[in-house]
């Protein structure tokens, strides 16, 4: 999905560019790209700490990848965990955190509960 995001992203820029008759070189000048993309990392940088983007850096290469399971058990998954909040109330997920494998899952059944 990444890709075809991209893709499209791209598809409406040149599309943009086009009919305003701006030339589509403009966008590989090296200076429009270092600004954009600099500020873009030095804001996201001034908006955390150290240790957050060091985390950053080091979940970039999962988060590109994907998570590495099927979407369909996942959402089986959350959906069990609703039902099971909604028929015996949320202190009920307390137990399901334990045997939780997913982190971000876990962490998200703990604020729950």
């Amino acid at each position: 999905m990444l890709i075809i995001g991209m893709l499209i992203a791209f598809a409406g820029l040149y599309a943009m560019i086009t009919l305003e008759g701006a030339h589509v070189e403009a966008l590989l000048l090296p200076a429009p790209m270092i600004l954009v993309f600099g500020a873009t990392i030095a804001i996201g940088l001034a908006g955390g700490t150290v240790n957050d983007a060091k985390e950053a850096v080091r979940a970039l290469p999962r988060a590109l990848r994907g998570l590495p399971g099927s979407s369909e058990e996942l959402i089986q998954k959350v959906v069990g965990y609703a039902e099971k909040a909604r028929s015996e109330g949320l202190l009920a997920l307390e137990d399901a955190v334990a045997e939780e494998k997913d982190p971000f899952l876990r962490q998200a059944l703990q604020n729950i509960a």
